[in-house]
């Protein structure tokens, strides 16, 4: 003969079981999607991180075919310079000689 309070104990036993029992699986649910979300706040960092990096270098570059530009230009124009320079030495260097060998 069953007793009826052992029934109902026994039960709630089981009971308490399955509800420990998916507590421990939602807990394990609720780590695996901590890391999956660590996981992607990792990857978007990093894609963060990439997008800096190459914002950064084409920045650079940008810098650097300005900065090289405008040296091209200063040797350019220092070149010109230097070749009126030379133009003019030559036309008083010719005078200079035409009037030594005219007497003039």
């Amino acid at each position: 003969m069953a007793i009826p309070e052992l029934d109902q104990i026994k039960a709630a036993e089981e009971e308490s079981a399955d509800l420990i029992e998916a507590a421990q699986r939602r807990k394990t649910l609720a780590i695996e999607e901590a890391r999956r979300e660590g996981d992607e706040l990792v990857l978007i960092r990093l894609s963060e991180a990439d997008n800096r990096l190459r914002d950064e270098r084409e920045q650079a570059e940008k810098h650097i075919t300005k900065e090289h530009s405008r040296l091209m230009d200063d040797a350019s124009k220092e070149a010109e310079k230097i070749r009126k320079t030379s133009e003019m030495q030559k036309s008083a260097a010719i005078h200079s000689l035409v009037s030594l060998i005219t007497g003039e």
